[in-house]
């Protein structure tokens, strides 16, 4: 048992050395996160106040068009 036991205490050891990395990663996925929704908001003001479904449409009428 006391060799688990040490094998466990070491692997928990050896885990803890990637903790700061675990907490950075966690960081950065979450400015992602972030990031993409903003992105979102931004792609949908564009789209908004550039007309694009009416573009869009435009455009499939046009192609349509025989």
């Amino acid at each position: 048992m006391a060799s688990s036991e040490g094998h466990a205490m070491l692997f928990a050891r050896e885990l803890s050395k990637y903790d700061g990395l675990k907490s950075d990663i966690g960081r950065n996925v979450e400015r992602q996160r972030q990031l993409l929704q903003l992105l979102d908001e931004k792609q949908a003001a564009f789209r908004a106040s550039f007309g694009f479904s009416e573009w869009r449409q435009a455009c499939e009428v046009s192609c349509s068009v025989e």
